[in-house]
């Protein structure tokens, strides 16, 4: 049973792997039945003699020969199956030869000569010096590694085009050189959605030619191996080269109609509506979408302070005795936020004491209940008193860094970020005028 079970998985595994057929297990089971099956049940039949008047073929043994009558029965059962196989391989092998394409028949006559010089002379000796019960196995023995060689060259590998010269030739310009590199490769693989996408492209974008690229893309939809997603792709292109080059909103919403007509209630489906819902209803209303628009970048109240002072210009005597007014006031309220802002502004741009200036900007930053955009502004005055007054570019920096992160996307950012770019540039040219002034003169 074992020697019976192994080839029948054998001649299954073969019967799969060479035949294409929907019902290849049925035809297969069909032909079980009539080449294994039935020769083994007529010969189990009579064997033993239950034919009434027929004599058994199999000789009767005496009680204690049991095992002898099995042996005979399973030599004839193994002889059968054997015989079987082989004939089965052989039907199989010589019915795949005559499918393999020309391009490999060279490699299928060198598959022959091989394993015929290895394994034939074993296959001959076999069936000769064994006689029946080897004939079958010297005839599986033979043509197996036959048939296992023969799957892989039924089909011919599908040749693969390379369009590395074709986007060369795009780059340089040479556009007629790259329509023909395309064509060339094409006509190698006429199916390659790749090549006609960008043949497509190139009529489109290049040579100016709208209706031949919408021919191509029309024709892809044709084609019986284009999946879904690569003609929806192509649909696409299509529909951005209407919108770009013909001004044509209605042409790029019936390319994408057609995606919604092929696939309906698919993802490709939805998308496709979900774009045409965003088309301009017209020529004149997408025309007036490429207009350029102008937008008012945010602008700190602090970026004016850079070209004029907050405080007036005053003499030293009269911007201490206001100073002493705002200490005065401050004394009766120090939580007095706008006496002391004036106070911070009078010691550093006018007393020429920015370091006091700067610790009352630190007082008011402390002050419970202050306002973001308050605490913004006064950071980017002490940044300009760091920078101005203390000469302390790595403060002034950090100062402005600190605008950046506690204070994103608001006026105060972009104008601390528009600060940090300028200090960059300023020192980039500080640093070429040195390496200017080292340089010696010439002799």
């Amino acid at each position: 049973m074992v020697v019976l079970a192994a080839f029948t998985f054998m001649a299954l595994h073969l019967w799969e792997r060479l035949t294409d057929a929907a019902q290849a297990q049925r035809w297969f089971w069909r032909w079980y039945g009539k080449g294994v099956a039935t020769p083994v049940a007529l010969w189990i039949i009579l064997g033993v003699g239950a034919i009434p008047g027929l004599p058994g073929l199999i000789p009767r043994f005496p009680p204690g020969l049991g095992p002898k009558l099995s042996a005979v029965a399973g030599a004839g059962i193994i002889i059968i199956v054997s015989f079987w196989t082989g004939l089965t391989v052989a039907w199989l092998v010589y019915t795949v030869t005559r499918q393999i394409p020309e391009e490999n028949l060279p490699r299928v006559r060198g598959l022959w000569l091989l394993w015929s010089f290895v394994l034939l002379p074993l296959a001959v000796w076999m069936g000769f010096g064994l006689g029946l019960a080897g004939a079958g196995f010297g005839l599986t023995l033979w043509l197996l590694p036959i048939a296992h060689g023969l799957v892989p060259l039924r089909t011919v590998p599908k040749k693969t085009p390379g369009y590395a010269a074709a986007i060369a030739k795009m780059k340089f310009g040479k556009w007629d050189e790259a329509e023909w590199e395309i064509i060339r490769q094409l006509e190698a693989c006429e199916d390659d959605f790749q090549g006609w996408l960008m043949l497509a492209e190139l009529y489109a974008c290049h040579f100016d030619d709208l209706g031949g690229a919408t021919r191509i893309v029309h024709d892809l939809g044709e084609q019986p191996n284009i999946t879904p997603s690569d003609l929806a792709v192509a649909l696409h292109k299509l529909a951005d080269w209407q919108l770009q080059f013909a001004d044509d909103p209605d042409a790029a919403r019936r390319a994408l109609r057609e995606i919604s007509v092929r696939y309906p209630g698919t993802l490709l489906d939805h998308m496709a509506r979900q774009r045409m819902d965003r088309l301009p209803v017209s020529t004149e209303a997408l025309r007036e979408s490429r207009k350029p628009r102008l937008i008012a970048l945010p602008r700190h109240a602090a970026a004016k302070e850079a070209a004029s002072p907050a405080v007036p210009a005053v003499m030293e005597g009269d911007a201490s005795a206001a100073a002493q007014a705002c200490v005065k006031t401050l004394e009766r309220d120090p939580n007095d936020v706008p006496a002391r802002e004036r106070f911070a502004r009078l010691q550093a741009e006018q007393l020429n004491r920015p370091r006091l200036g700067i610790d009352q900007l630190e007082l008011l930053m402390a002050m419970p209940e202050c306002a973001p955009a308050k605490q913004a502004e006064w950071l980017l005055l002490m940044a300009q008193w760091q920078l101005r007054y203390l000469q302390d570019l790595p403060a002034g920096r950090g100062t402005l860094q600190r605008v950046l992160q506690e204070f994103r996307e608001t006026g105060a950012a972009f104008e601390a970020q528009r600060r940090l770019c300028l200090l960059d540039v300023e020192e980039r040219f500080r640093k070429s005028r040195a390496v200017v002034e080292v340089e010696p003169a010439p002799a």
